[in-house]
């Protein structure tokens, strides 16, 4: 009805999805009893070098265990990057497993708390020979009925190095419900994906809810610097199940 409050940042419903293009967390957790799955297919989009090559989309699955507890599973996945000289990078997310917990909740505001655990891919892979743990929190306002702004940060480290030594990301969101079931949303920060490395980030995505159930997302990005001998541009695509 007119002039009535908007729903709640996280009503259930709404656009409160993992960002699995740049790996930002969602502040809102999955309420107990509810399943969420959440897929991602990427695909290079480079216009020099780089491969057609891409596989393994990216899969979020996430349940509430708790009142404001929630646990996350990632299954593998790769996709190709462009690399040095045009050459063709087929980076793989790994594994892994998490918690996140709602630590405030309010009509325009909500922040959580997140931990991942990373298991090795291979005992034969040299890249993935130590589990990696990661800590993180995620915030999302809502500006006006419209628009909300949010910030995350996150740190990575491992067994072998303890947390004396993180890999730091951070990243500015801002979302934009064009429609009662269409949204756009940008995002822009920076990630150091290894030591003395840092690359910036950002990507742009289009959320549309065909019911409270199902939802397409597709969107662009790209980094805007080299690290680790790799510059990757790509267009993604996924859909969202609840139940």
């Amino acid at each position: 009805m007119p002039g009535a409050p908007p729903p709640a940042i996280c009503a259930p419903g709404a656009f409160a999805t993992y960002d699995g293009v740049s790996e930002l967390w969602s502040p809102c957790v999955t309420r107990r009893g509810s399943f969420i799955a959440e897929s991602t297919y990427l695909q290079n989009a480079s216009a020099v070098g780089g491969t057609n090559y891409a596989a393994y989309p990216m899969l979020e699955l996430r349940t509430g265990v708790l009142p404001r507890l929630e646990f996350a599973f990632h299954t593998p996945s790769q996709v190709a990057e462009s690399g040095r000289n045009g050459t063709g990078l087929y980076p793989a997310t790994r594994l892994g497993y998490g918690l996140r917990y709602a630590a405030f909740a309010a009509p325009r505001l909500a922040v959580a708390l997140a931990t991942d655990i990373l298991p090795p891919m291979s005992r034969f892979s040299p890249n993935h020979v130590q589990s990696r743990y990661v800590l993180g929190v995620s915030s999302a306002y809502r500006l006006t009925r419209r628009l909300t702004l949010g910030l995350s940060a996150s740190g990575t480290s491992s067994a072998k190095v303890g947390f004396s030594r993180l890999l730091p990301a951070q990243a500015l969101q801002a979302s934009y419900e064009i429609g009662r079931r269409t949204q756009l949303s940008v995002d822009l920060g920076n990630r150091q994906p290894a030591a003395k490395a840092f690359q910036a980030f950002g990507d742009i995505a289009l959320d549309q809810a065909f019911s409270r159930r199902v939802a397409l997302k597709i969107g662009a990005g790209t980094a805007f610097n080299t690290a680790m001998g790799s510059k990757a541009h790509y267009l993604a695509s996924g859909i969202d199940y609840r139940m």
